[in-house]
């Protein structure tokens, strides 16, 4: 019963194989996947699910990907 709205960060091509996949599945269900364009997001009623970098990541964050956790942050 929910409303639920992907959004990717980078085009379906330039992902790794399983998320091509997953973005798939979820498209042939009728949800909606898209590539975030670096507007303001606007989460209003709504949840944020982060998956976007992976428990192996290490490093740090920068560019659009930097951009897209400041935004959710700033949500909360």
């Amino acid at each position: 019963g929910f409303s639920v709205r992907a959004l990717a960060l980078f085009p379906p091509q330039s992902g790794s194989p399983a998320n091509r996949k997953y973005q798939e599945r979820f498209s042939k269900r009728g949800k909606i996947v898209s590539v975030w364009d670096g507007e303001e997001i606007s989460f209003d009623d709504g949840w944020i699910i982060d998956g976007m970098l992976g428990t192996g990541f290490k490093g740090e964050v920068e560019g659009i990907v930097e951009t897209a956790i400041r935004l959710a942050n700033e949500t909360c």
